[in-house]
């Protein structure tokens, strides 16, 4: 009604400038008198074809009182016939644009209003938001007195939902639960019925609507997205006792289909950012065993997390005489050198590309080759066995200077065929290797002391890498079942 607050004073004040212009016969009076057609238009453009006419009623109405002046005074040419022409004009002119203009004006402020209404629930970001921006968007669009939406949890039992009702007046959702199963509501959201009904009472479908017993028409429509139920809206009783017509149900159920699109898409973020943070975690996880660029590796690629068999390079590394020297501390002490220990290891390991596959007491099993294929994974275990052994050295230097006890290791170095990827059931999995070759290169490294040897190497890793580091052959064939054994000559990088 916000109109009326300029198109009233517009009417009295052109009508009071119209009077005074013909009492006191100001020249060519006739033409001013024309400046009515003014909120005539507006009237007729803002309130339709309703507006238009009574603005121009009104208007004849007040123009009446100047017929028998104009002649009297003689200052229309044209006279008392022109002057009903005139008042003609202005009543078919109110309705012409009430018609025309009237309509484009209210289809434009309903589309409007209508867009408004979809962005005010397409804009919400909580599922509750939503369902609560429907019903009172619903309410508004039709000219409601309160509307209900079902929000189904899709557990099919009778209790399985629940009822937001929305009223007109107050605008804070009232919540209802344990629906019996029959309800229209529950109906329409689980077999996709549509129901509009301008007789609640006599209508069968319609039992067991929430307050029942007031409602005298009601449209329910089921909310739903590529065929997954979601609930189901429910608008009653329209304001001016009107019934509901087939516009109303498209603009209820263009409000349905927009809120089941932005509760998918709702879920859809959230299922991504949960996505986003499993990756992030799976990423911190992997990052403690591998590289950075091996774990974006291995989240890019899911496949290789699956059982595959792969050449790799396995090094097992374990500390000499450990039994011993952790008679000699308190568990607190043991804790700490290990931790120093390995953390030194893995980031020696890590730095050169590695990935670690686990830790057994004092030993560290790493591998090289997976699961980011590396062509010369050989080449980069054996520079990172070197540099171990030289870390381990600037360590021993270290804790004697702190009069701590030393360690000593033995590397073994295996280039060959594993089963690698996630092993485990549902409730705990580990991404590992395994195989008889993984056997072998732990039972390799326990023979690093009597053979007198820091790193020690197979056949197929000396074939790979010779020419690049310096080896010794030490052991022919026949070893722990290898053809040959070689020791790298530490020091060499």
């Amino acid at each position: 009604m916000q109109p009326l607050w300029f198109i009233v004073p517009e009417l009295v004040v052109s009508f009071v400038f119209i009077y005074i212009s013909v009492y006191y016969n100001w020249p060519q009076h006739d033409i001013i008198r024309y400046v009515i057609l003014v909120p005539i238009f507006q009237a007729g453009v803002y309130f339709g074809l309703v507006g238009g006419i009574l603005a121009s009623v009104i208007s004849v109405l007040l123009f009446l009182p100047l017929i028998p002046v104009d002649p009297l005074i003689r200052t229309m040419s044209y006279g008392v016939p022109m002057i009903i022409v005139m008042l003609l004009f202005m009543i078919f002119f109110g309705v012409y644009i009430g018609v025309t203009l009237g309509n484009d004006y209210k289809t434009q402020n309903y589309i409007d209003g209508l867009s408004l209404a979809i962005m005010n629930i397409a804009r919400a970001v909580e599922n509750r938001d939503v369902i609560i921006r429907l019903a009172c968007e619903s309410v508004a669009m039709v000219d409601a007195m309160y509307a209900a939406v079902f929000i189904d949890d899709g557990s099919r039992e009778d209790s399985g939902g629940e009822i937001l009702i929305i009223d007109a007046h107050n605008k804070e959702p009232r919540s209802l639960k344990s629906i019996p199963g029959d309800n229209a509501l529950v109906r329409s959201s689980r077999e996709g019925l549509a129901i509009v009904s301008n007789s609640v009472s006599g209508d069968s479908r319609l039992q067991s609507l929430p307050g029942g017993e007031l409602l005298k028409t009601a449209a329910v429509i089921p909310i739903d997205i590529k065929g997954r139920s979601l609930g189901s809206l429910l608008v009653c009783n329209k304001k001016n006792g009107d019934s509901f017509t087939e516009h109303d149900y498209a603009v209820l159920k263009m409000l349905a289909e927009t809120t089941a699109g932005t509760l998918h898409n709702i879920e859809q973020e959230r299922e991504r950012q949960e996505e986003k943070l499993r990756e992030e975690q799976m990423k911190e996880l992997f990052s403690r065993y591998v590289s950075t660029s091996v774990a974006d590796f291995v989240l890019k690629n899911p496949e290789m997390m699956k059982g595959h068999w792969q050449e790799v390079t396995v090094l097992v590394s374990d500390v000499r005489d450990f039994t011993r020297i952790s008679a000699t501390l308190s568990s607190k002490e043991i804790v700490r050198h290990l931790n120093e220990y390995f953390t030194r290891m893995v980031d020696v390991i890590l730095d050169h590309k590695g990935t670690i596959d686990k830790f057994v007491g004092d030993c560290i099993i790493a591998y090289w080759g997976a699961p980011m294929p590396d062509p010369e994974h050989p080449l980069n275990a054996a520079r990172a066995a070197v540099a171990m052994s030289g870390a381990l050295d600037l360590m021993n230097v270290a804790w004697q200077a702190e009069n701590r006890p030393q360690f000593k290791s033995g590397i073994a170095l295996h280039t060959c065929s594993v089963l690698i990827g996630n092993i485990g059931d549902e409730r705990k999995k580990n991404f590992t290797i395994m195989g008889e070759e993984v056997e072998k290169a732990i039972q390799i490294e326990s023979m690093t002391k009597s053979l007198n040897a820091g790193i020690i190497i197979t056949d197929a890793t000396y074939k790979a890498i010779a020419g690049n580091i310096g080896c010794e052959l030490i052991s022919g064939e026949g070893a722990a079942g290898m053809q040959n054994l070689y020791k790298i000559q530490t020091g060499q990088c």
